[in-house]
């Protein structure tokens, strides 16, 4: 599974996704593209951001955030083993201020026997 966003400008809030044994990588973020990720688990991921093509504007945090609270109402909620997935982008939040979002699970290796190929 590979999160590409590229776009003009979308707001993208990406969660509770677990990626596991991926010889390339998770998220390719381009230009216009305002991403929020949270509770999201990496196992055996080469590249967890294509860092050379980045282009767009990232939050993401390996430990639970407060900094999210005063953009989305609640505290962010850690990935796990998220690499090279440190954007701490205030600008991402401010992107979705004012949105609904939903309030991840803590990120775990728990979706892997209901989703994905075969389980859909």
């Amino acid at each position: 599974m590979v999160a590409e966003v590229q776009a003009l400008i979308d707001e993208y809030s990406i969660y509770n996704n677990y990626w596991n044994d991926n010889s390339g990588h998770a998220f390719e973020i381009g230009s216009g593209g305002y991403v929020l990720a949270e509770g999201n688990y990496f196992e055996d991921v080469d590249t967890v951001l294509e860092t050379d093509t980045f282009e767009g504007v990232l939050f993401s945090s390996d430990s639970a955030s407060s900094t999210c609270s005063s953009y989305i109402g609640r505290s962010c909620v850690a990935n796990s083993n998220g690499g090279d997935l440190t954007g701490t982008s205030t600008t991402a939040l401010e992107a979705f201020d004012g949105d609904s979002l939903p309030t991840p699970s803590a990120a775990s290796t728990n979706p892997a026997s209901s989703a994905g190929q075969g389980n859909l």
